[in-house]
């Protein structure tokens, strides 16, 4: 008996381990040196302190940060910053996509909507995806695991993304995965993203289920990103269909619980992609987590 618990123990332990340290390094931020970007009193984004000199100087911002006050005076404050960022090399995208921000706090963002309405119809304003993280405003997003059983194993099949992309290449990611933009409702934006990324259309997500709102926020190179995934699964019956269809993924790969974690060992994984799955495994594969690490994710996640 003892044998078989330290082997029970010794499985474990590299998992949680993994699954602990990426989830408090998905959920590190220091706010120290931000400042607040408020919206009728509320603090709906924070900004680098540097990031905030670059705006100044070039009589984008004021000493107060006040929202509401600028965009009463100019509508299209957000669009000539984001303009001004892309010239000047600040920020590196092709991607025109807006996005909702919304009157609550960046730290505390809203999770529950429905997914069949369309999103940020009460928005109270709207930016650039490119921009979210520059003013600290949430960003939202879908992402779908694929996954099946096979001799009774289960396995995700996972897209690795093309080096042309400009943020992770070459890196694996859940099969389906996008921003939330405004004007189309998260279940009509998975339906796109499922398209484009792996070819499949409505019909072949007749039985995708939805999973959990994730939340999770850090700050890295002078920006601040809150981030909200909704997170859904899909059980794969015919994966025969599955192909890009707009480049930025170059492959597909089936892999199992330990291989996807021995991925993620080896930073072969895109950080965030690694949250669905632990969702995943939370509900459907909940032994292979110690207790204490599933308090750990139930608290961070």
């Amino acid at each position: 008996m003892k044998s078989s618990q330290l082997s029970k123990h010794s499985l474990q332990n590299p998992i949680d381990h993994l699954v602990t340290k990426s989830l408090r390094l998905l959920n590190s931020y220091n706010l120290e040196k931000f400042l607040p970007v408020k919206f009728n009193g509320k603090n709906v984004g924070f900004i680098n302190e540097d990031n905030y000199r670059l705006l100044f100087s070039k009589g984008f911002l004021k000493e107060k940060i006040q929202i509401d006050d600028i965009l009463s005076k100019n509508n299209f404050f957000f669009d000539e910053v984001f303009e001004y960022l892309i010239k000047s090399g600040f920020l590196k995208t092709n991607l025109r996509e807006k996005c909702p921000v919304f009157d609550q706090e960046s730290t505390n963002p809203r999770v529950n909507f429905s997914h069949y309405s369309k999103f940020g119809s009460d928005q109270i304003f709207s930016v650039e995806r490119a921009l979210l993280s520059t003013f600290g405003f949430p960003a939202y997003g879908v992402h779908m695991n694929g996954w099946k059983l096979e001799n009774k194993k289960l396995i995700f099949l996972m897209a690795k993304r093309s080096q042309s992309v400009l943020n992770f290449k070459g890196l694996y990611d859940n099969l389906v995965g996008g921003g939330q933009p405004s004007k189309i409702s998260i279940i009509g934006n998975l339906e796109k993203e499922s398209f484009e990324e792996a070819n499949l259309e409505r019909n072949h997500l007749s039985n995708v289920e939805f999973s959990s709102v994730i939340r999770y926020m850090h700050t890295f190179k002078k920006k601040f990103s809150p981030s909200i995934i909704f997170s859904y699964n899909l059980q794969l019956d015919d994966d025969s269909v599955i192909k890009n269809n707009d480049g930025e993924i170059e492959s597909f790969h089936y892999f199992s619980v330990d291989e996807i974690f021995s991925l993620l060992k080896n930073e072969m994984i895109k950080p965030n992609c690694i949250l669905p799955i632990i969702d995943f495994l939370l509900k459907y594969q909940k032994k292979i987590f110690s207790s204490k690490t599933i308090r750990e994710i139930e608290k961070l996640i």
